[in-house]
């Protein structure tokens, strides 16, 4: 299970990546836009989660990945 935490303030989230109820790697779930300072974080698919991080960082401007 992700857990990704915000209170108006601050996001966290916990690095730990599952599958079948076993870590099976590490990585960033949160990502900041330099642009505009907006946050993201991620829970669910790996695969479709670092293309949705890559659409946000990109600026968000055409339709989201599905």
């Amino acid at each position: 299970m992700t857990t990704v935490c915000f209170d108006g303030k601050t996001l966290a989230a916990d690095r730990a990546q599952f599958e079948d109820d076993v870590i099976v790697s590490e990585g960033t779930k949160i990502a900041r836009r330099d642009t505009d300072g907006a946050l993201i974080g991620v829970a669910g698919s790996g695969a479709l989660s670092a293309r949705f991080v890559r659409w946000f960082l990109s600026g968000g401007q055409s339709d989201p990945p599905s």
